[in-house]
């Protein structure tokens, strides 16, 4: 169920969600997700949604992840600093 978040797939991930603590799920989208009907979510809309066991799985290019791996790497991503070599 969980797909692997690689490099590519994170910078998909700051296109496509920002992190929102109010949010039930921590993240919403930036951007419309391309869906139409009941799938279609807006900008600043909560992303993801509640599986029967209460975690949230986001679901991005036919992939599903869950919402908590996806707010670590974001998280992780904003704060990472560059090395300098002296």
């Amino acid at each position: 169920m969980k797909a692997r978040i690689t490099k590519t797939v994170l910078t998909s991930f700051q296109e496509a969600f920002s992190t929102d603590l109010t949010s039930p799920s921590g993240l919403r989208w930036n951007r419309w997700n391309g869906c139409t009907g009941t799938r279609s979510r807006e900008a600043g809309d909560v992303a993801g949604g509640c599986t029967n066991s209460g975690t949230y799985v986001v679901t991005l290019s036919g992939e599903k992840y869950l919402a908590v791996d996806v707010l670590v790497a974001l998280h992780r991503a904003q704060h990472r600093t560059t090395a300098v070599s002296v």
